[in-house]
């Protein structure tokens, strides 16, 4: 009777524990996801000096560097465990964002976008499948 008693008290807590975690990944989530930059990063690109062809190249050099660190964190989470990478992969986000408060050319606005490339693919690969 004990034990069966101390496997449901055990089993409820791993339960509230393993909700509260899908809670928690949602919500880093949606505050990795809400980029509020981009309604606007045309006319800020502009009010930097930047033509219009300029800044779609740092767009496709954003759209490039998704593709390169989906592997490597993937196998980050894999040997470090997902919850560490997850916090790992979220230094990106405040570096990119540190590094656009201090670009003012085309080669610190192309740090910014490579930068947060990388911050926006990473975490994808450290969540795998939240549904």
């Amino acid at each position: 009777m004990s034990v069966y008693f101390m496997s449901e008290y055990w089993g409820t807590i791993v339960s509230r524990k393993l909700k509260r975690n899908i809670s928690l990944i949602y919500g880093l989530s949606f505050f990795q996801r809400f980029m509020l930059t981009v309604p606007v990063i045309v006319p800020f690109f502009a009010s930097k000096g930047l033509s219009l062809v300029e800044t779609f190249y740092l767009q496709a050099v954003f759209a490039m560097t998704l593709v390169f660190p989906e592997a490597p964190s993937g196998y980050f989470a894999d040997l470090f465990g997902r919850r560490n990478a997850l916090m790992v992969v979220s230094v990106p986000h405040v570096l990119g964002y540190l590094v656009l408060n201090y670009a003012d050319n085309i080669g610190g606005l192309m740090a910014f976008e490579i930068v947060l490339g990388i911050a926006a693919s990473s975490p994808w690969c450290a969540q795998g499948f939240t549904t």
